[in-house]
């Protein structure tokens, strides 16, 4: 991807070194103390730009949970989970790509 948003829980070292290398911008706030030379404008931009992203990502799963039952997933292994959650997924998608045709 070119750019990931994410919540504070992301925002490591270790992610950051990683998005880094493979030249992923990203919307973390910076480490350490508030910088001076940061504009106020920057700084509200930044703000908005990740609530937005915030907002779209869980409307789409909520929508994923409402309309194709990714709530009532019961898998008893890790990979399976994974195998369905990505089922479901297909599955909107090829639900989007059909109303488009």
């Amino acid at each position: 991807p070119v750019s990931i948003s994410g919540d504070r829980i992301y925002a490591t070292r270790e992610n950051r070194i990683f998005l880094e290398e493979y030249k992923v911008m990203q919307s973390f706030l910076p480490l350490g103390r508030a910088s001076e030379t940061e504009s106020p404008g920057r700084k509200l931009f930044r703000k908005k730009e990740h609530k937005r992203r915030s907002s779209l990502m869980e409307g789409i799963i909520g929508h994923a949970k409402e309309h194709f039952n990714m709530n009532r997933i019961r898998a008893k292994t890790p990979d399976t989970e994974k195998l369905f959650v990505n089922l479901g997924i297909l599955s909107m998608n090829l639900h989007t790509a059909l109303k488009r045709i």
